[in-house]
């Protein structure tokens, strides 16, 4: 999500390219609405995907008003794991034997 976005209600809007998604569930809404004529057609070629969600609370030290985020600390691990195992697969350690 672009730096400025509009938040109008429970739907979030994109200033860059207009795409609009639910707050609360991440739900896409509006795909990249502009540009007029080439804004659509970006549909046709990049994935169309709701936005993550993470659990959000208010706390902090002492009242201070921190907002505080639960991510998953895994996730770049998760992520990666598929490049990682099929670059080890093709050099035959991913079983821990050569070929």
């Amino acid at each position: 999500m672009s730096e400025g976005a509009d938040v109008i209600g429970d739907v979030i809007v994109c200033p860059l390219h207009g795409s609009s998604f639910k707050v609360t569930t991440g739900e896409l809404l509006d795909w990249c609405v502009s540009p007029p004529v080439i804004g659509p057609l970006t549909g046709l070629i990049v994935e169309k995907k709701n936005l993550l969600v993470f659990e959000v609370r208010q706390g902090g030290f002492l009242g201070s008003g921190d907002v505080e985020v639960l991510v998953d600390t895994n996730a770049k691990k998760a992520y990666e794991a598929w490049y990682w195992k099929g670059l080890l697969d093709a050099q035959g350690k991913d079983d821990g034997t050569y070929y």
